[in-house]
């Protein structure tokens, strides 16, 4: 007969990673709970993982996960997760980031010709292209 202490904590491991490249990503901070209060607040650390005892007050029970941090050059994970625990029980929660935008850089395999390939702006064409202070 297995007897569960109905107030172990289950152990989760939290997981930040790329959209794309499933990567494991630092630097990313969740809150997770139940009802209005969170219960646990994980961040992940070089290895792209967190980890903690998520507390446990019935044979299962219900929280949800939100991003409150994302890894930097990432978008914030924005749905609410909702995720399902039992006493003792190893819970994982992976939260996909996608890359902020940077706008476009040039193409590193191009090679450099030694000539210049347009003139720099003016100071009339600069003072049209920066936005108004205030």
């Amino acid at each position: 007969m297995t007897v569960i202490d109905p107030f172990k904590p289950a152990h989760l491991t939290f997981k930040a990673q790329d959209s794309k490249t499933g990567k494991l990503l630092p630097g990313s901070t969740v809150n997770i709970g139940t009802g209005a209060a969170t219960l646990l607040t994980l961040t992940t650390g070089p290895k792209g993982t967190a980890s903690g005892d998520l507390p446990i007050s019935s044979r299962t029970t219900k929280f949800w996960v939100k991003q409150t941090k994302a890894p930097t050059g990432y978008r914030l994970y924005k749905p609410l997760d909702a995720l399902t625990a039992t006493p003792g029980d190893p819970v994982t929660v992976t939260v996909a980031n996608s890359k902020t935008s940077t706008g476009s850089s040039p193409d590193p395999t191009e090679k450099p010709t030694g000539t210049a390939t347009s003139t720099p702006p003016t100071s009339e064409a600069r003072r049209l292209t920066t936005p108004p202070a205030g």
